[in-house]
């Protein structure tokens, strides 16, 4: 666990950044949107009692989950959705990961409103909470991340071809998993014990885009990964090099 100490140090790095990166900027986040780490004290909130878990140590669990199922779906596999021409393979990033700590210092399940950096425009964020303390966090990540996986039950190939808004249930997080371009997370991970939300494990992660209306969540067509400029990945052959380059910041509509 990381306590409050070491959770500074996680803030100090992050705004050593802050004269490339100026996280208050009205331009990150549009309409007026209060970007997560702008004014941030970089403590919990009141009455809440946290620790952070240490990431490092599950970085390449979290990577794993993320890319065998972008594979999956990549290759045609997954019932219901065409296989994918130029899906990524997500990679760690380090500051959406410091950017999702922020997201968990409130102590509940609650997506911010913003948290774009000059890199990530449109930034994404899937969100889950156990409300326990204890457990391992191995499998906790396991059961989460399929959760937010298994929401492909309720989505379609509709879905995939021009993303909109829509009631029903839950596709957000499944959607945000499989968009091509999503070759970048960073997630955070706290137990906390709060006077108002009780005890939980909060996991956030954050992804270079989110669902962007009236854009495909990625391309649809055959054979895998054809579209790939730099190859495919020998562990995921039906997804593009850990080199492709993908437009974070540019869409249509």
């Amino acid at each position: 666990m990381i306590k409050l100490t070491a959770l500074l140090a996680v803030v100090a790095t992050l705004l050593a950044s802050v004269g490339a990166q100026n996280y208050c900027d009205p331009e990150l986040c549009p309409g007026g949107l209060r970007h997560v780490a702008c004014g941030s004290s970089g403590r919990f909130v009141s009455g809440c009692s946290g620790e952070f878990v240490a990431i490092n140590s599950y970085i390449p669990l979290i990577l794993q989950l993320h890319n065998e199922r972008r594979n999956q779906i990549a290759s045609g596999g997954l019932s219901g959705f065409q296989s994918a021409v130029h899906m990524g393979t997500m990679s760690w990033d380090p500051t959406l990961a410091q950017l999702a700590a922020y997201n968990t210092l409130q102590c509940r399940m609650a997506h911010d409103e913003c948290r774009n950096t000059n890199t990530y425009r449109y930034a994404g964020q899937n969100l889950s909470v156990l409300f326990t303390r204890s457990g391992d966090i191995n499998d906790f990540l396991r059961q989460r991340i399929a959760a937010w996986f298994d929401e492909n039950r309720y989505a379609t190939s509709a879905d995939i071809e021009n993303y909109q808004q829509r009631g029903g249930p839950a596709i957000g997080h499944f959607t945000t998993m499989v968009n091509e371009r999503n070759n970048r997370v960073g997630c955070a991970i706290v137990r906390y014990t709060d006077a108002n939300n009780g005890q939980g494990t909060l996991l956030a992660c954050n992804y270079a885009v989110t669902n962007v209306i009236n854009n495909p969540v990625y391309r649809a067509g055959s054979p895998p990964a054809s579209e790939c400029s730099t190859g495919r990945n020998p562990t995921y052959p039906n997804l593009c090099s850990e080199n492709e380059s993908y437009n974070y910041n540019q869409w249509s509509g």
